[in-house]
């Protein structure tokens, strides 16, 4: 299977190459550990070869992370004008707890098939896997939305990469490859006044050099890391 760049040469080494193609990589950590900035990078890194790109915003409003793409990359509203970069809100507010998990795949569904089938797409994130509104579910019932979403991802024929908050809803995802190319882990350690970020390479592929990394986060650069534990 051939491999895709993140558009970080680092975290390409680090993956053997880059992520697997028209697979999904999971991104998990908390808000404020790197993710979207690892998401903006591999979507600005396909569209500069003019690959179709959307960023499919469930948590987040477009207008913000489209501010956090123009700060890596200045040509972002250009791509936007000429349609090889597309930042989409999806609508899920009006879904209600006590409602079916189906029904809000099947609102999910048919607004990523509204924007996905127009066009081809070549590169796809997910913000977020597991969007907010779940957050007071079972155990179950938020694995059972996961795998299903996985799926619809994988119809779209892209290589996607989703970011999942919900960082206690991942392991049994670690292993399973039938749905998920890799899994990236970020996490922050605060001692005293210092924060530090780490990022865990999961083991699902041989060519990966798993382990924690310690990064920091460049305004221009992306992610840089620093050493290996």
């Amino acid at each position: 299977m051939s491999l895709v760049s993140l558009g970080n040469p680092q975290l390409d080494y680090i993956l053997g190459g880059g992520v697997h193609e028209k697979k999904c990589t999971v991104l998990v950590g908390d808000p404020g550990c790197g993710k979207t900035t690892v998401a903006i990078q591999f979507m600005m890194n396909g569209v500069r070869s003019h690959e179709a790109g959307a960023y499919i915003c469930i948590d987040k409003k477009p207008e913000r992370v489209i501010e956090n793409a123009a700060s890596l990359n200045a040509h972002v509203h250009s791509y936007i004008d000429q349609g090889v970069l597309t930042f989409i809100e999806l609508d899920i507010d009006d879904w209600e707890i006590q409602s079916p998990i189906n029904a809000l795949l099947d609102r999910i569904h048919r607004q990523l098939n509204a924007c996905c089938n127009e066009s081809r797409l070549t590169r796809l994130i997910i913000d977020s896997l597991l969007p907010h509104i779940l957050h007071d579910c079972s155990n179950s019932d938020k694995q059972y939305f996961i795998r299903e979403f996985l799926d619809i991802i994988q119809t779209y024929g892209a290589t996607s990469l989703a970011i999942l908050h919900d960082v206690s809803s991942h392991p049994s995802l670690w292993l399973n490859t039938n749905h998920v190319s890799d899994q990236l882990l970020f996490t922050q350690n605060t001692q005293s006044d210092y924060v530090t970020y780490w990022l865990t390479i999961s083991k699902n592929n041989s060519h990966n050099i798993s382990g924690n990394y310690r990064f920091t986060v460049d305004p221009s650069a992306g992610l840089v890391l620093k050493h290996r534990q």
